[in-house]
């Protein structure tokens, strides 16, 4: 591993660290997603550095949207436990 990617590493492993605490100070709960998002943070910094060596499965790219989808909405059904529509949503996204 060359210091450039330790460097992209600890960035991603601090930013991930960060979101998670926040996340949790305010919910008391981790996101059902966080490796999927850890996973996906990590991905995004190499194609931010290297767009050209660095390749993505449509796939891939498809069920990370679909991951942050579902992380927005288990926060949105944490902050707002009372309303039907994200409750909804939360449901048939997370199913």
């Amino acid at each position: 591993m060359s210091a450039g990617e330790t460097s992209e590493k600890l960035a991603t492993n601090w930013c991930n660290r960060k979101n998670q605490i926040v996340l949790e100070s305010f919910t008391k709960q981790r996101s059902p997603k966080l490796s999927e998002l850890s996973k996906g943070a990590e991905i995004r910094n190499k194609l931010l550095h290297k767009p050209k060596v660095e390749g993505v499965d449509v796939g891939e790219a498809n069920k990370y949207v679909r991951d942050v989808e579902i992380a927005i909405y288990h926060l949105l059904n944490l902050l707002y436990p009372k309303d039907p529509i994200i409750k909804t949503l939360y449901n048939r996204e997370h199913s």
